[in-house]
């Protein structure tokens, strides 16, 4: 039996040869076939988020990208796509990219009391 390659963090396909990032935060520039997300390029230069690129991909009938290359055999996007969407680990290390000049970070920031609602869950109460 054949062993799955890396996850695409955007649809899920389970067949990539690259991780999209490493632990230090750099980028495959591998593209999904599936998706036709590129860690590096279409985040980075982009600005292109792996939320909004998912949007628009299901936007658009969750289209196989690859043009050269096949679907796989039973190949789901709709699957394939809830169970990433279901993993309770990131499929990629958080990276944060920081503006030199101003010392403040870019990462897109979301309030806890937010991100526990989210979740259904109460936020937790910082300690001294």
């Amino acid at each position: 039996m054949k062993s799955q390659g890396h996850l695409c963090a955007t649809c899920g396909y389970r067949h990539l040869k690259l991780p999209q990032r490493t632990s230090s935060g750099g980028a495959s520039h591998e593209i999904c076939p599936s998706c036709g997300f590129e860690p590096g390029y279409t985040d980075d230069d982009q600005n292109i988020s792996t939320l909004q690129w998912r949007e628009q991909w299901v936007s658009n009938g969750c289209q196989w990208f690859g043009k050269g290359k096949a679907r796989p055999k039973g190949w789901n996007p709709i699957k394939e796509l809830h169970s990433l969407l279901r993993r309770k680990r990131p499929v990629n290390p958080p990276v944060i990219r920081r503006d030199p000049a101003d010392n403040e970070s870019t990462a897109p920031a979301e309030s806890s009391k937010r991100a526990a609602a989210k979740r259904g869950r109460k936020p937790l109460k910082r300690t001294a």
